[in-house]
């Protein structure tokens, strides 16, 4: 059943991933990852998928296989988005300026702009109100709510989070078929 399972799931990740929707196919693979850890399936199974899927990811990487927009992310987020690293991949600099990480500053500026305690709901001046944030209401919802509320409300989100997800765990292990 776990070679079953895991084909069906790698048809729709590549399928995804064909589209192409790179964070998709990603939080497919969580999930997968997540659901076979709920079966109680052996930790070295489990490691073992997950150390296949990184070798898989970096024979990729270093291949080049991968598109473009995947390299740029990998080295925008190791912060090795220099000019000599970008030589060593093959791309040139209009890759860097085709990328624009501008969204994600955005969203970082807009938490760091929320402090402690938040600047209130619909506080003139804020990013969020002043469209600055992309897709505030959507994509960006986590730095709209953060911004508003603050670390303190940062924290309650992160603590719902990991509530409804200790209760997900606490329910499917009480299951009594995997």
């Amino acid at each position: 059943e776990f070679v079953k399972t895991t084909a069906i799931v790698g048809l729709f990740v590549l399928l995804v991933m064909l589209k192409p929707d790179t964070g998709t196919a990603m939080v497919y693979m969580a999930v997968y990852v997540g659901i076979l850890f709920a079966g109680r399936l052996s930790w070295k199974v489990i490691v073992s998928v997950v150390g296949l899927l990184l070798v898989v990811f970096l024979i990729l990487f270093f291949t080049r296989t991968l598109p473009d927009y995947i390299i740029m992310r990998v080295l925008i987020f190791l912060k090795m988005d220099n000019l000599p690293t970008l030589e060593i991949f093959g791309l040139d600099e209009s890759a860097l300026t085709a990328f624009d990480p501008s969204q994600q500053d955005t969203a970082a500026a807009a938490i760091a702009a929320g402090g402690f305690s938040g600047k209130g709901f619909f506080k003139p001046g804020s990013l969020v109100q002043l469209n600055y944030l992309p897709e505030a209401h959507t994509d960006f919802i986590c730095a709209s709510a953060v911004e508003t509320t603050g670390f303190i409300g940062g924290m309650v989100i992160i603590c719902l989070y990991l509530l409804l997800l200790g209760r997900c765990f606490y329910l499917a292990f009480r299951a009594l078929d995997s």
